[in-house]
């Protein structure tokens, strides 16, 4: 797909361009070339830009492929709101669900454990832990399975301290983001 704009002054190779971004909602104010949104529903959706020069020629605009938005979340036992108490060594259980209108069955949804009240933004140098110790021989190192319309692994919380914070994250679809979140206290 191609867009074309047109531009009164000629080529503007060093003043580069502003964009302005229309995630459904109409386009907002040109500003700088990064841009974040979430969507209010599942479904496929798309995102269309605009660009605009130092003298106000605007191209036409160009939209994306369609992405397929889902929404995923933790089952009980885990809550991701809240603080989850649990014993050092103790087997937890930690299930998933992602769809929209159902169940999204065939993903590998990948599991690690950091130490500390992770955010994979701020504390990457956090250290990881090792998710391969499960209580169940069906777990494969690493890697949530399929079970009853959920995914599920039985993670073995590292010995440790009362008090100390590990946060488990999920990747549902594989290796990179979007990532969930959920933190675990070993109890005092």
């Amino acid at each position: 797909m191609s867009s074309h704009g047109t531009d009164p002054s000629g080529p503007d190779t060093a003043a580069g361009f502003a964009w302005a971004f229309d995630a459904g909602s109409g386009f907002g104010a040109f500003g700088s070339n990064g841009f974040v949104t979430t969507f209010t529903g599942c479904g496929a959706h798309t995102v269309s830009a605009k660009a605009r020069d130092k003298d106000g020629g605007v191209s036409a605009p160009f939209t994306s492929a369609a992405v397929q938005v889902y929404v995923g979340g933790f089952n009980p036992p885990i809550d991701a709101a809240s603080v989850n108490l649990v014993q050092s060594g103790q087997v937890v259980p930690v299930k998933i669900t992602v769809g929209c209108n159902g169940f999204l069955s065939g993903l590998h949804p990948a599991i690690s454990l950091r130490a500390g009240d992770y955010d994979p933004n701020v504390d990457a140098d956090d250290p990881a832990y090792s998710v391969s110790d499960s209580a169940s021989s069906s777990d494969a190192d690493g890697v949530m399975r399929e079970v009853g319309g959920q995914y599920i692994y039985n993670l073995r919380v590292p010995a440790a301290a009362g008090g100390t914070l590990f946060t488990v994250l999920v990747r549902p679809f594989g290796g990179g983001a979007p990532t969930l979140q959920a933190l675990l206290k070993i109890r005092r």
